[in-house]
């Protein structure tokens, strides 16, 4: 579960299940690369999209 702070600075639970990125600009692919990079450092785990939860 991901949170997100709202403008109150409250936490807002959040379930992500995809993260979607345009391909059509020269620097995408290392953006994705440094996406993939910061998300896993910051502990989440990446895999293959199995269909929504819930």
């Amino acid at each position: 579960m991901f949170g997100k702070g709202a403008s109150s600075g409250q936490r807002i639970p959040a379930a992500i299940d995809t993260i979607c990125l345009h391909g059509d600009t020269p620097a995408a692919v290392d953006l994705a690369r440094q996406l993939r990079a910061d998300l896993e450092a910051a502990g989440f785990q990446i895999k293959p999209f199995e269909g929504r939860r819930g």
